[in-house]
């Protein structure tokens, strides 16, 4: 489901520019994947409730975006959240899964990294999915 995700960002032109990607590089990671030099860049993960139903899945989405300036990484996290958070409808839909809840939570967190001055925004999203396939 990350992956689907993933690829959804990767697709938006207007995130694509903020992140100043190009070609061969989206900018935007799974966690634990050390993204060198480039900046800004986004990381994703998700944590999953453990539900055993084979179709269904829910769980929170953590995007955190890195950027040297605070108004950079505010116009990323802000572009990112207006592409996910939507309710009721299917935000992301691919041959594996179709996301058919998105919606922004409380949690998140504004910083600035010490050692690399880096501001650091990351943002909740509940996400609700079902699975085209058993398992």
């Amino acid at each position: 489901m990350i992956a689907d995700i993933k690829a959804f960002l990767e697709a938006d032109a207007t995130l694509a520019a903020l992140l100043f990607a190009g070609t061969g590089n989206t900018k935007i990671y799974y966690i634990g994947t050390n993204p060198g030099e480039t900046t800004p860049y986004v990381q994703l993960s998700y944590s999953t409730d453990g539900t055993a139903d084979d179709l269904l899945d829910e769980g929170i989405l953590t995007i955190s975006v890195f950027c040297e300036t605070y108004e950079g990484a505010k116009e990323i996290v802000d572009r990112i959240t207006e592409i996910l958070d939507v309710q009721d409808g299917a935000v992301v839909a691919s041959s594996r899964n179709r996301i058919f809840y998105a919606k922004k939570i409380g949690g998140g967190s504004d910083t600035q990294e010490e050692d690399t001055q880096l501001f650091h925004m990351a943002r909740l999203l509940h996400v609700k999915y079902k699975r085209n396939t058993g398992g």
